[in-house]
């Protein structure tokens, strides 16, 4: 069945949600940012809690409930890293994991997308039993032309990596990590998948009884 057709069928995601998943396609803007001060202290919010990423240099935005976001040049010219967490309610139902992964592969990635200035290279999604049911892993790879369009002739490479689970406690909840890396062609910042496996570690889905720490 199409994706968006058992989206009719499901229902709609609540309003927040769009919202979360829209600032994931878009950037955020760049108040209330200050700069990490203790990597071994987890940042609690509703339904998860989160490390920050294990090296020096990085950013926070931080002071919402169920929201926080992580930045940082990276060490080549014109790169840099986005680590968003979020939790928020739905009001979809799934009848197997694999529709989960239908869904939710394809909403990922087309707000991922923006087809005036982007061009994928490479996606895939799979199901992280790992982590628990219903957790979702995806990745796409990307050019972008930033606000040129597909017009200009310079672009940069752009790197999605996703995690997405309906929370146990709670499946009308869910929680999600993304971690972005924008790089010149032929200029990545070292192995980027080994940095992105450890960030997504430091992501930890907690009993909502837990308060958030602001």
């Amino acid at each position: 069945m199409d994706v968006y057709m058992i989206l009719n069928k499901r229902g709609f995601f609540s309003g927040s949600l769009l919202l979360c998943l829209l600032m994931l396609s878009i950037g955020c803007s760049s108040t209330g940012i200050r700069k990490v001060d203790n990597i071994s202290e987890r940042f609690y919010r509703v339904g998860f809690s989160i490390l920050p990423p294990q090296e020096a240099g990085w950013q926070v935005k931080d002071g919402y409930k169920r929201k926080v976001s992580f930045f940082k040049k990276g060490t080549v010219p014109k790169s840099s890293y986005v680590v968003m967490a979020f939790s928020s309610g739905h009001t979809l139902s799934f009848d197997s994991e694999k529709e989960y992964k239908t869904v939710m592969g394809t909403l990922r990635l087309s707000l991922e997308f923006r087809p005036k200035q982007n061009v994928i290279l490479e996606k895939k999604a799979s199901l992280a039993p790992n982590v628990g049911k219903y957790c979702l892993k995806s990745y796409s790879k990307m050019k972008d032309f930033g606000k040129k369009g597909k017009a200009s002739a310079e672009y940069l490479l752009l790197e999605n990596f996703g995690l997405i689970c309906l929370h146990p406690a709670d499946k009308a909840q869910l929680v999600n990590i993304a971690v972005s890396y924008q790089y010149p062609p032929g200029a990545q910042d070292g192995d980027i998948e080994s940095k992105v496996e450890r960030i997504l570690a430091g992501l930890q889905l907690e009993p909502f009884s837990v308060k958030s720490s602001q």
